[in-house]
């Protein structure tokens, strides 16, 4: 264990694959409608998801139209449970479940498990499980370090200017 009164936990940042080549379109469109969205809704996500302009509105303003040169843009997904193994093996096969009925998967060699207070056999059990490499705190999500101390807005403002940078270059 890794000190007294520590909260076991778990967090896995999961890289995806090509996610605009593997995505399955109609599995999207089932969930938002399996999950009550409005129809009109499901079908703006489904024309945002399947044409490649955006747009981005910063403080209620909109800041013109961009398109992407690259498909689709996903980011890493943060998976975050219990430090105890029976915890995070549901929830390893819950990614699995998503995994096989998406048709998105995991990049092992890019992916990351993050272990804190939990006991060495248990994290040997989860890396082998999981087949992602155990990384440690710190570590940079979309410009914005993750760490166990609170963060400010100040270095969350990194992923902001990026967003802006971004639509100045490509207009």
């Amino acid at each position: 264990m890794e000190g007294r009164n520590v909260k076991p936990s778990c967090l896995l940042k999961v890289d995806m694959q090509k996610a605009y080549d593997t995505v399955n379109w109609s599995f999207l469109q089932e969930m938002l409608e399996q999950l009550g969205f409005p129809q009109k809704f499901v079908h703006l996500v489904m024309e945002c998801v399947t044409t490649p302009k955006f747009s981005l509105m910063i403080n209620g303003s909109m800041h013109g139209f961009f398109k992407s040169s690259r498909g689709l843009r996903q980011d890493d997904l943060i998976l975050c449970c219990k430090g105890d193994y029976p915890s995070i093996y549901l929830l390893l096969q819950a990614f699995r479940l998503f995994s096989d009925s998406s048709g998105l998967v995991s990049n092992k060699q890019k992916s990351s498990i993050f272990c804190h207070g939990i006991q060495d056999r248990d994290v040997t059990r989860v890396v082998e499980a999981s087949g992602f490499a155990r990384s440690s705190l710190p570590f940079k999500y979309l410009g914005v370090p993750i760490c166990s101390k609170r963060i400010t807005a100040a270095q969350c403002g990194v992923l902001v200017d990026k967003m802006i940078a971004r639509i100045s270059v490509e207009h």
